[in-house]
């Protein structure tokens, strides 16, 4: 059964640029501020946000600036940075923007895959990539972050910008007139802020925290959790507007049940155009319109989404009985000791893969594989018990999204291997 969306209204994506559709709607707005700089406390107004996103879009233009060249950016969050790619937009031509955080070689790689043609960068960044090499080599490319593969290009249209942007506004009903504008930019101020904020109460009190789901080639997010969402805790929420979504049972072509998990597909007015010269085969993402999103999950009876992993982290141990890393990671974790931990499939001759886990343990802590092994046999089945073996690691490997690189910990195993 296709899980059911509370959105009867489908988001309109405009038969027009993202610059000519933002612009339009921001003009009403005038006066109001639009943005400000956290460091110089400089703040613009919507009203200049136009004015002078049209003359950096004139300047690009005196430049030699065409519709359709590729513009990488390699530069920090700010006022600055908001005009130009507007401009760009307006311009139509197409932004490649890279995490500032990036090494010289993945700046390099990322701009060559995308043919990219121009290049802002940051004054203070200029001398790390003053040297790089780069040929003459869509409204934006975004390049995903690489959890179970190498990067990919994902090439995005004006229309599914707009489409992100209209999904949000309907499903969090966001309103300059709702809410006043608030940098919460680091420690101290959260401090020194909120306690104004909630001296007298609040009207009405929403969660905390909220989670949300979204993958790159879908246009970012997908499901969302309501304002006023409860008793949903380890849901990221519905179906945002124009998203569709059905769970599909492993190894079968047919659709799972309400509480049975299975890959998740997507349909959205926000989906991807194409992956970026060919970095993946886009015959194996998408079926009949489909996007597979290789992440597990399932819905209740209200239709909120869970999300219990990738199916590429499965592990497969005797040809058949599939291992879920994450209970495991999980009860370890529960461990007062642990720090981080991540269970991979590794090779073996007899049973095909077997459980490992990497542990990187508190500062000062001392915890020996005895009680883990206890901990975990007391817990689960003989085939997902960790028969691969326990390491503890001083630094877990984290990618530039946060997330623990399994890559980096097969990789590990397998040099490991090499040296026995």
């Amino acid at each position: 059964m296709t899980v059911r969306n509370y959105f009867d209204e489908k988001v309109s994506t405009a038969d027009k640029s993202f610059y000519e559709y933002f612009t339009e709607i921001i003009k009403q707005f005038g006066n109001e501020i639009a943005l400000k700089d956290p460091e110089t406390t400089k703040a613009i107004t919507y009203t200049e946000l136009i004015s002078q996103s049209e003359q950096m879009l004139n300047a690009l233009t005196r430049l030699g600036v065409q519709h359709g060249d590729v513009i990488g950016t390699y530069v920090c969050n700010s006022p600055a940075y908001i005009t130009f790619v507007l401009a760009v937009l307006g311009l139509g031509a197409i932004l490649v923007p890279l995490n500032p955080a990036y090494k010289p070689y993945e700046v390099e790689k990322y701009f060559k895959q995308a043919s990219v043609k121009w290049i802002l960068v940051e004054e203070k960044l200029f001398e790390k990539i003053r040297h790089l090499k780069m040929e003459n080599m869509q409204a934006i490319i975004f390049f995903s972050s690489g959890t179970t593969g190498l990067p990919k290009g994902i090439r995005l249209s004006h229309s599914a910008l707009i489409a992100n942007v209209e999904l949000v506004r309907k499903a969090q009903e966001i309103k300059c007139e709702k809410y006043e504008m608030v940098s919460l930019s680091g420690m101290d101020v959260v401090y020194g802020v909120l306690p104004y904020f909630h001296a007298g109460g609040l009207l009405t009190v929403f969660g905390l925290l909220g989670l949300v789901y979204g993958t790159t080639e879908a246009g970012a997010f997908v499901f969302m959790q309501p304002l006023n969402a409860t008793g949903k805790s380890g849901s990221c929420g519905i179906l945002l507007p124009s998203v569709e979504c059905k769970i599909m049972k492993l190894a079968s072509d047919e659709e799972g049940k309400e509480m049975e998990v299975g890959e998740i597909w997507l349909k959205t007015a926000t989906m991807m155009q194409t992956y970026l010269n060919g970095t993946t085969d886009i015959d194996d993402a998408f079926v009949d319109g489909w996007f597979r999103s290789g992440d597990l999950g399932y819905y209740d009876s209200d239709h909120f989404i869970y999300i219990t992993g990738r199916i590429r982290d499965m592990i497969k141990v005797r040809g058949w009985q599939v291992v879920s890393p994450y209970e495991i990671e999980e009860t370890i974790q529960g461990l007062k000791d642990v720090e981080l931990c991540a269970v991979i499939g590794i090779p073996d001759e007899y049973s095909g893969q077997l459980p490992k886990a990497y542990i990187q343990l508190r500062d000062g802590c001392q915890l020996d594989e005895s009680t883990i092994h206890q901990l975990v046999n007391t817990k689960f089945a003989s085939y997902k018990q960790l028969k691969g073996g326990i390491q503890f690691i001083s630094n877990m490997p984290i990618n530039s999204a946060g997330k623990i690189s399994r890559r980096e910990l097969m990789k590990m195993n397998e040099m490991q291997g090499k040296t026995v």
